[in-house]
């Protein structure tokens, strides 16, 4: 922080004066790097994904994490929750999830507000992340389509709102856990299939309009039969390519887990992370449309 800005920012403090926005930059700590910058457009919140520069790249992790990216977040006042890196971590639980990513983030980081329609550096903390994985441009293509639903269906207060949410967050659960129990990160990605499969069951929601579904809706049997006729009655709702006898398996695999510790396969483990979030992404889509 140069004397100028230091002065300004100490000015503005003294006087009360109220910054138009805020500003955070940080380094974000992942076994995911990306190449290509990245914008996303959060209520409230600008984000950018920034490519390290080569130089940058140590030897210094977080957790098992190596550095991977810059996150800067630009916040407005109404959505601003004060110093350290709480934007940034409202943002990147926002988006990660979604991406598969998990992340690590360490207590360094630069602050800017914005008076008069300038930014001024601010006194930011400083303090104080395994294999890394290279992306040269965002791995899922539909990443900003996802998220615009999200932030849509988030506006809103119905229980179907509030389980997409929790949904996002199952996710993001899941994906913490792969390094830690493969069990209970499984059990936690087929949670996303069996919840999705039960409220378009309960609903009577058949994107698909297949018949057999509608039939399985119509009775409820997805409710009232077994985690085989759930992941059936999904794979009919909603059109997909997957090989349904593949993924009836899944649930075999489910029962096994929940009543004891079994050995997962890892094609096993990978369809059912991969079925959970086209799962997900198909339901939030299908909730922002109604």
């Amino acid at each position: 922080m140069n004397k100028e800005d230091a002065q300004k920012w100490l000015d503005y403090q003294k006087g009360d004066v109220k910054p138009t926005r805020h500003k955070l930059k940080t380094v974000v700590y992942s076994d995911n790097a990306i190449n290509q910058e990245v914008c996303f457009e959060l209520d409230g919140f600008h984000v950018k994904f920034i490519p390290l520069e080569r130089n940058h790249i140590s030897k210094q992790q977080v957790g098992e994490y190596m550095p991977a990216f810059f996150c800067e977040v630009i916040s407005e006042s109404k959505v601003h929750r004060g110093g350290n890196l709480f934007d940034i971590s409202e943002s990147l639980d926002r988006i990660m999830p979604w991406l598969g990513f998990d992340y690590e983030l360490s207590m360094a980081f630069q602050e800017w507000a914005e008076y008069e329609g300038a930014w001024i550096e601010c006194v930011a903390a400083a303090g104080n992340i395994s294999m890394l994985s290279s992306h040269s441009e965002i791995p899922k293509k539909n990443i900003h389509v996802i998220l615009k639903a999200c932030e849509e269906i988030s506006r809103r207060t119905d229980n179907r709102a509030k389980k997409a949410i929790h949904i996002r967050k199952k996710l993001q659960e899941a994906i913490r856990l792969e390094k830690i129990s493969k069990r209970y990160s499984y059990l936690s990605y087929y949670n996303v299939i069996e919840i999705i499969s039960d409220d378009l069951s309960s609903t009577g929601t058949c994107p698909s309009g297949n018949k057999v579904a509608e039939e399985i809706a119509k009775f409820k049997l997805a409710l009232k039969g077994s985690q085989k006729i759930k992941i059936y009655y999904l794979l009919k709702a909603i059109e997909n390519n997957f090989e349904i006898d593949k993924c009836i398996l899944l649930a075999d695999t489910r029962n096994k887990l929940a009543h004891a510790e079994v050995k997962i396969e890892h094609e096993r483990f990978e369809l059912c992370k991969c079925l959970a979030f086209w799962a997900a992404e198909n339901f939030v889509q299908y909730l922002e449309k109604i």
